[in-house]
């Protein structure tokens, strides 16, 4: 886990440039749906798809920091 006094700056101090971006792959739309929650409150940029293939054309794209399987 990252530790976030040493990682990133609070969320209220980010700016856009700053901002982690998260792609999740999950279908579970309860599960997908807490686990964006805590990311978006924590000041990530997060995009949920539904499935592997999704995940899979999505992280080619390069727009992300951090995918969650």
């Amino acid at each position: 886990l990252l530790r976030r006094d040493r990682c990133a700056p609070p969320p209220n101090t980010r700016t856009e440039a700053d901002v982690a971006a998260v792609l999740i792959a999950e279908d579970e739309p309860r599960i997908s749906a807490l686990v964006r929650k805590g990311l978006s409150a924590n000041g990530f940029s997060v995009t949920v798809v539904p499935d592997g293939p999704s995940a899979y054309a999505y992280a080619h794209s390069g727009a992300f920091d951090l995918m969650v399987l």
